[in-house]
């Protein structure tokens, strides 16, 4: 005869048991093994990248030829596009087109049409350009299209698409850190750009993906930062959700760490699997950027030089010992909220953008360091392991 208390026990068990078969299955269900298959001419960071019947297309970015930027060296931007034949040994093929302007730190997403750039920066300063570029297979050459602009000009935002909708979130705005949210549906005669429900907070640097359940679509925005003039930078590890029945944000649990605990993300890389599991790649936890940015406004204040040459040393000391950014790789479960680890990196790019085609998922150069680039092409493989 059954208790209150046995009962109870029973149930307690079997949620246990449910729970653990959930993660076991969940964290055994993908993962990814990484390799280099290719390097670009040049090692920039905030390219668009993206994938055009069947070439990964990379466009832009940025980086520090002649010093880094603590040496007095300034930042450059670049126009030029690249094109690898994906489906053919990752071949870099020898293309002569180029962005009508220089650009770095735009948004981008790949589409049935080819990839649509948004956004960015350059030496004029935050742009609100959108384009569309794709591959033609005829003329081997690269096609341009132009697209409606931003609202406002926007840079360092996420974007992600689900069916005919384009989703931008966040950004700067060339002076602070905006809560941004946009949609562009491409199937629309007369598109425009709509302002849909602001995010919660105001972040640079997120990253963001689709979910679709039913009849219901949820824009899910990951960390960040908040950066405002004159103030130190706020970082985020927080997830956010926007139910697209509901047309409202909800919070979600905090993405995690190691040891599943909470950590702060921004400039990292996502794809989606599916409509329940996103796959979060690298990012910088921040504690160095803090460290940095505090030394920053201590030697500007500094009024004592030897004050501040003592500050510019411990301040290159930490510069010089940087290990790069992380190289974690997490299984996101949208529904669950489970954060499970994958194979990591075998280095850590960050202010790139990551592109899933089939089941290989591309990272093109990027900064691996402080003021240092890559040039060298990431492919990670998903696998599938049937328990």
């Amino acid at each position: 005869m059954f208790t209150k208390q046995k009962f109870a026990f029973l149930f307690f068990i079997q949620t246990i048991l449910f729970v653990y078969n959930s993660y076991s299955q969940h964290k055994m269900m993908y993962d990814v093994n990484w390799r280099v298959i290719a390097s670009l001419p040049v090692s920039v960071s905030g390219s668009f990248c993206g994938v055009s019947n069947g070439m990964l297309i990379v466009a832009g970015g940025s980086n520090f030829p002649d010093a880094k930027p603590w040496q007095g060296g300034k930042k450059k931007y670049w126009n030029k596009i690249y094109v690898i034949d994906i489906k053919n040994n990752y071949q870099l093929l020898s293309v002569q087109d180029t962005l009508e302007k220089n650009i770095a730190y735009g948004a981008c997403v790949s589409t049935a049409n080819g990839m649509v750039c948004m956004g960015g920066e350059n030496e004029t300063g935050v742009l609100n350009d959108v384009f569309l570029l794709r591959w033609n297979l005829k003329t081997k050459k690269i096609e341009k299209e132009k697209l409606p602009s931003l609202p406002i000009a926007l840079t360092s935002s996420s974007a992600c698409t689900y069916q005919s909708k384009i989703f931008l979130l966040g950004g700067d705005n060339g002076k602070e850190s905006t809560n941004s949210f946009f949609e562009l549906d491409v199937n629309v005669v007369n598109k425009c750009w709509q302002q849909l429900q602001a995010l919660p907070v105001s972040l640079s640097f997120p990253i963001s993906a689709v979910s679709s359940h039913a009849k219901n679509t949820n824009v899910v925005v990951i960390g960040g930062r908040y950066k405002k003039q004159n103030e130190l930078t706020q970082l985020h590890n927080s997830v956010y959700a926007y139910n697209s029945s509901l047309k409202k944000w909800e919070e979600k649990k905090n993405i995690c760490n190691t040891d599943f605990d909470s950590s702060h993300l921004s400039a990292g890389n996502i794809v989606s699997l599916n409509n329940e599991n996103i796959i979060v790649i690298g990012g910088d936890d921040g504690k160095t950027f803090s460290k940095i940015e505090k030394f920053n406004m201590l030697i500007s204040q500094a009024t004592n030089e030897t004050k501040k040459a003592e500050l510019v040393a411990q301040k290159m000391e930490l510069i010089n010992n940087h290990k790069g950014f992380s190289k974690k790789v997490w299984l996101y479960n949208i529904h669950t909220q489970q954060c499970l680890p994958l194979f990591d990196l075998p280095f850590s790019p960050v202010t790139t953008n990551a592109v899933k085609w089939n089941d290989e998922i591309f990272i093109a150069g990027g900064e691996i360091k402080p003021g240092e680039r890559t040039n060298l092409v990431l492919c990670g493989k998903i696998t599938r392991k049937h328990l």
